[in-house]
């Protein structure tokens, strides 16, 4: 494709959203300031006080009426558009190619690579399900430490040459009552740290879970039916914005997602590339993975799932329905787990695909790309104190699958190592699980190998 044509299909990419927005708000937002903000939500009834479902809500507490919430979240959705990658030269993608998010049914799936300097860090977290006091007081935290900037969503630039960046692996909303509070929370972060903030799209992230699970009806209860429609429409777009894998590092990498392996990506290219930073995913090559590239992993994939899982499929979104009847094959970065049992096999449940075994992890991943070290995610959360939940209790909300003994403020990174980062404590898993504190990572990268890397552990007592 020429230059002109990949710039004009650049500056048509997302006009679909930004007209949408533009012509839905036709009034000056409301502008909240980050102290406002942060005050509002943390006086906000604690999801733990009430299982009902409450229309309570700090935006339109501060917008005045429910019409001026409504203009603020879809200018919000407007500017944050216009800031994600999609919107970059397209000399940033792999190929030139960038998703055309202006079709009826697009699919805007693709991959991200960040390159972190030594002694840049990031600061990690897990799912956060519409807990909105733990991530406010997090940011409250950050601005404390000097990390933010006064009443500002800005991180602070520092003296030396180090960055800070923000990392959050996805699942921002459904299971609590704030997920409007903490999605324009991160909307604004995003706005105002284009490069600095990365928010990676979980499995709810995804407009037919989110219907089912809580958000949609939120919304509805918040700004009220009339009113509802254009915001729900803005934000299943902008699902379609963030990115389903981030790779982080330099030499060596970390594949931060927030579900587990797909071995139908290959990020060879990606990870190669010195300008481009982003990939599209249009194809899964399972097949090609298992027949050529590591014909050993096949065998130690669990014998109940379906042979769509060991074919190239052409990638239509985070959920795939097939042949077989009611029968789903799911985006392995968004919806993939691991056993916690570093002896168990893997296996396949339904409705979620593949639980990954230690021995598949550390089979598959090297032969994706010899680079990715190893593996941040989430997601893999329960109500009930099995035996991931009861690693992340007691590795205090950061859990390095199979090496249960890696409990200090500082882990250990090593090659084919997976570590889950545990949800949010105001949530029904912080109630039934027993755990009232938040947790975050803060990793420090240096040059050379990953076993150089420091990942300190933190957490925020809230209950």
């Amino acid at each position: 494709m020429k230059l002109n044509s990949l710039k004009i299909s650049l500056g048509l990419l997302l006009v679909g959203l930004n007209s949408f927005c533009a012509s839905a708000v036709g009034a000056t937002g409301v502008s909240i300031s980050f102290n406002q903000w942060i005050e509002t939500c943390q006086k906000l009834p604690k999801n733990r006080e009430t299982f009902i479902q409450t229309e309570k809500s700090a935006l339109v507490d501060l917008a005045g009426s429910k019409e001026r919430a409504q203009v603020e979240i879809l200018q919000t959705i407007q500017q944050f558009s216009k800031i994600m990658p999609q919107t970059h030269d397209s000399s940033k993608w792999i190929n030139g190619k960038v998703p055309n998010l202006t079709k009826e049914k697009s699919c805007g799936i693709y991959a991200q690579k960040l390159t972190l300097n030594s002694n840049d860090i990031a600061y990690v977290q897990g799912d956060l399900h519409g807990d909105i006091y733990s991530l406010t007081s997090f940011l409250k935290k950050m601005q404390i430490q000097g990390v933010l900037n006064q009443n500002s969503f800005k991180i602070a630039t520092p003296s030396s040459l180090e960055k800070v960046y923000f990392l959050f692996l996805g699942d921002y909303t459904d299971r609590g009552f704030y997920g409007l509070e903490v999605m324009y929370t991160l909307w604004r972060l995003k706005i105002a740290n284009p490069e600095q903030v990365v928010l990676v799209r979980g499995n709810h992230e995804d407009c037919k879970i989110a219907s089912r699970f809580g958000f949609w009806s939120e919304i509805q209860k918040k700004l009220g039916d009339r009113l509802s429609g254009k915001v729900l429409e803005a934000i299943t777009k902008m699902y379609e914005l963030l990115p389903a894998v981030l790779y982080v590092g330099n030499q060596d990498f970390i594949q931060c997602c927030h579900g587990g392996l797909e071995v139908g990506y290959q990020p060879t290219q990606l990870l190669d590339a010195v300008e481009e930073k982003y990939e599209l995913i249009e194809w899964l090559m399972r097949e090609q993975f298992f027949s050529n590239r590591c014909p050993m992993a096949k065998k130690l994939m669990p014998r109940a799932a379906s042979q769509e899982e060991f074919q190239d499929i052409k990638l239509t979104g985070p959920s795939m329905e097939y042949k077989s009847p009611g029968y789903f094959t799911n985006l392995g970065f968004m919806w993939g787990d691991f056993q916690v049992d570093s002896n168990a096999p893997s296996i396949h449940t339904s409705g979620r695909g593949i639980s990954a075994s230690k021995a598949l992890t550390e089979t598959c991943l090297p032969a994706l790309d010899s680079r990715v070290k190893s593996i941040f995610r989430a997601h893999q959360h329960s109500s009930e104190l099995n035996s991931m939940m009861q690693g992340l209790v007691s590795s205090k909300g950061i859990f390095k699958l199979w090496h249960p003994y890696d409990m200090g403020k500082k882990r250990v990174l090593t090659k084919g190592s997976v570590f889950t980062f545990n949800v949010s404590p105001d949530s029904q898993y912080g109630v039934r699980c027993g755990y009232g504190f938040m947790t975050y990572g803060q990793l420090v990268a240096k040059s050379g190998s990953i076993e150089n890397w420091d990942l300190f552990v933190h957490n925020i007592d809230l209950f």
